[in-house]
């Protein structure tokens, strides 16, 4: 568990699901979700970048089978001195952990890193489809990269409503969707099954996820539980968390 302080206000999706999954569009999601024990398996969209909720919604759509594909990577950043990163301009989606920065072949490694892809993707829809209650979280907009410019808001007020209900006709029951901003004025808005949380620039001499930042994202999922595992007679291993403290 974490040794930040304790949150003490409820996320506006706080209750108990059946499990939670990152949907992107960074690796925040996941990382805060896997910091607090929320023991989900992890899914497609956990560890790469998303530019769009349309490409978001396609992906979803065609169970991410068009998502990185071989044909259509290119090299991104390629002063990066941390990741060796590769952009998809189709899928619109971006590999940043998946390949080797030092003596790395697109060619040799791709094959290994799209048979792990793809079994993720595929136990991510089936345990969704036998799930009833289900959190997914988004993070929406990534700040000061002009190639990955966020959607506007006039744009996001249809789209992620389609979002939800993409989700909703992939799992058992009625999906639930939280997602973090950085617009004040989306945050405001009233849609079925969706809540907001807003989100925060950190200056660039600050830890990556610590300190604040943490602390903020961790205030997202207060009191999110997943009190009773249901992928035992899926995938064969348990895991189950409640914390409504603080």
């Amino acid at each position: 568990m974490s040794e930040h302080l304790a949150v003490t206000e409820l996320s506006p999706a706080a209750g108990e699901y059946d499990c939670v999954y990152s949907l992107g569009m960074d690796c925040r999601p996941r990382h805060i979700m896997k910091h607090l024990d929320l023991k989900s398996r992890r899914g497609p969209f956990d560890w790469i970048g998303g530019r769009s909720v349309a490409a978001l919604i396609e992906a979803l759509q065609s169970q991410c089978q068009h998502v990185l594909t071989k044909e259509h990577l290119e090299p991104y950043d390629t002063l990066c001195q941390e990741y060796k990163k590769y952009w998809d301009p189709v899928s619109q989606f971006l590999s940043t952990h998946d390949f080797a920065l030092i003596d790395g072949d697109l060619e040799r490694e791709y094959p290994a890193f799209r048979a792990k892809f793809d079994g993720i993707s595929a136990r991510f829809f089936t345990h969704i489809k036998h799930s009833k209650r289900v959190l997914f979280f988004l993070s929406v907009g990534m700040e000061n990269h002009p190639d990955f410019e966020p959607e506007s808001i006039a744009e996001l007020v249809v789209l992620l409503p389609k979002l939800q209900r993409c989700l909703t006709a992939l799992c058992a029951g009625e999906a639930t969707l939280l997602v973090a901003t950085y617009y004040e004025e989306l945050a405001q808005s009233v849609m079925p099954n969706i809540h907001f949380a807003i989100k925060h620039s950190f200056t660039t001499d600050t830890p990556w996820m610590e300190g604040a930042e943490y602390q903020l994202w961790e205030s997202m999922l207060a009191g999110v539980c997943v009190p009773q595992d249901n992928t035992q007679n899926l995938f064969g291993s348990a895991f189950s968390h409640c914390d409504n403290s603080g």
